[in-house]
């Protein structure tokens, strides 16, 4: 957090700012546990997909943003045939 804002750093080449609206309330718990809490749940659950979004989870590394309890079923890579 820093000045209201959550800033986040996922291995982009910039750091991503996000600013809660007037109803929303971001915590941060640790480095990797970010907790959206609100009134209206359509509007948190806004704020926390526009944050998955900006860098979705991908299935060969599973790396990148997720929800709490989503599990991705890692691909399997490219094979050599012999």
């Amino acid at each position: 957090m820093k000045d209201e804002k959550l800033c986040l750093d996922i291995l982009l080449s910039y750091p991503v700012l996000i600013k809660p609206v007037v109803y929303r309330k971001i915590i941060c718990k640790d480095a990797t546990n970010i907790i959206v809490e609100g009134i209206d749940k359509c509007s948190v659950d806004s704020v926390a997909d526009s944050t998955s979004n900006i860098r979705p989870p991908e299935p060969y590394k599973r790396k990148g943003t997720r929800y709490f309890g989503e599990t991705i079923v890692k691909k399997e890579g490219k094979r050599v045939i012999t």
